[in-house]
């Protein structure tokens, strides 16, 4: 007879159905806090005001026990406990209109000549300026800007290829000394190695930005006041990995889906970012992209289009559209207002998108009916001009406003633009009925 177990031999690594890991290795993974030198640590699991779902905060303490952060900034932050579908504690960030969420503490102090930073971020959606850790009045910062990693170092802007999907749980750590700087997402070796070497002793640290948001879930954020050693790194990734099942986010995918629109696509108004990219399910092996802004008019879309262009425009990637709603509430025409949607999507077209993958959606909201309805028209009449595939909201039965002076359903919708969570969920549903994707 032969000893041993009876069913299968457990297995440390194995996922639970949510995606949690069991347990760690039996050699065990070192946390944050066994690394020397750390100086400033926050995990949203650490929160004393631990109140469930939907709690606003109005400070977060260091686990390292010197500078709490007080918020300072914003109203829609709160700290969720257990969700269903996450398990994982977490604080929500939300922008609206560029009314940033910020936790601030003024005294912190670091020599940026050896120090490093960070951040476990899942980001529903990026905005164009967004500065998830600031140190010392924002002279050096850790950014995601149009979705891609950066380095601020006293003036100067150090920009990665480290492209981030939204929806994705991911690590970034930033380590410095004074000959380069070494950006790392989700492991080791995935290092790129930039020229910055910070100089001088900088007083403040910031999560989030007084004027540009850091958008989505963070679930812990550090600082320690030296630079890591690639096994140090590489021990912070293993953490990562066995905690937050990161290390997804750096391979190279089969395309990127880039969601481009203002509220609605945003997700503005949905619980806990369950907005239309999140309801999609995206594979692994296509990453999102979500730019979606509260207040976006298609004017300024268009103005910045070159930050989606650049990184993300060629044949294999795919983009959705939804734009418009907030340039008809300022009066203008319908022929306006189409002209823009036109111009936008044919710049898309020129930059590099295959007109096939451009998914542009018709609009659905009880402001000003009949140039919605117009708008409309012009939309179905002539998308085919400039993009493969439409998504006609409009036309639907349960998110739908056809008529002029019809009003919306009020299960769909949290007001007469937004939809509720049944109704982003109605939106995503019908993406999947309208058209076929590859992801």
């Amino acid at each position: 007879m032969i000893l041993g177990y009876g069913k299968e031999k457990p297995d440390f690594r194995k996922p639970y159905t949510d995606g949690r890991i069991v347990g760690s290795p039996p050699t065990g993974v070192p946390s944050p806090t066994q690394i020397a030198g750390l100086s400033a640590y926050y995990t949203a699991s650490s929160l004393a005001d631990n109140k469930g779902d939907g709690t606003n905060i109005t400070s977060w303490p260091d686990v390292a026990g010197q500078y709490p952060l007080n918020y300072v900034q914003g109203t829609a932050t709160y700290y969720s406990s257990n969700l269903s579908q996450e398990k994982r504690p977490f604080v929500w960030f939300l922008s609206g209109n560029n009314a940033a969420g910020v936790f601030n503490n003024p005294t912190y102090v670091t020599n940026a000549r050896r120090m490093s930073c960070f951040l476990v971020i899942d980001l529903d959606s990026i905005d164009r300026n967004s500065y998830p850790i600031n140190i010392g009045s924002f002279d050096l910062a850790l950014q995601v800007m149009n979705g891609i990693v950066r380095w601020y170092d006293g003036g100067n802007t150090y920009t990665t290829t480290f492209k981030v999907p939204t929806n994705r749980r991911i690590a970034i750590l930033v380590t410095c000394n004074d000959q380069s700087t070494k950006v790392y997402v989700d492991s080791v070796s995935n290092v790129q190695t930039l020229t910055a070497n910070g100089s001088g002793r900088y007083t403040g640290l910031n999560l989030g930005h007084t004027s540009s948001p850091a958008h989505g879930k963070i679930y812990e954020f550090g600082i320690y006041r030296r630079d890591l050693t690639t096994n140090e790194a590489s021990q912070f990734f293993e953490y990562c990995r066995v905690n937050y099942d990161t290390g997804s986010a750096a391979e190279t995918p089969l395309g990127r889906v880039i969601f481009e629109g203002d509220s609605i696509m945003e997700g503005f108004g949905s619980t806990r970012g369950r907005n239309i990219s999140d309801r999609l399910k995206v594979n692994k092996n296509w990453h999102c992209h979500n730019f979606g802004l509260y207040g976006q008019f298609v004017t300024d879309m268009t103005s910045d289009q070159s930050e989606i262009n650049t990184p993300y425009a060629n044949s294999s990637n795919w983009l959705f559209f939804i734009g418009g709603i907030n340039d008809i509430a300022s009066g203008n025409s319908a022929a306006t207002v189409h002209t823009r949607i036109n111009t936008y999507l044919t710049a898309a077209i020129s930059g590099g998108f295959s007109k096939a993958n451009i998914v542009v959606f018709t609009l659905s909201s009880n402001r000003e009916q009949t140039v919605r309805d117009d708008v409309n028209t012009l939309i179905r009449a002539n998308y085919t001009s400039y993009a493969g595939q439409l998504v006609d909201v409009a036309a639907d039965p349960f998110l739908g406003v056809t008529l002029a002076g019809g009003f919306l359903n009020s299960a769909a919708y949290t007001d007469l633009v937004h939809p509720t969570d049944l109704g982003y969920a109605y939106y995503a549903e019908l993406i999947r009925n309208s058209i076929t994707l590859p992801f």
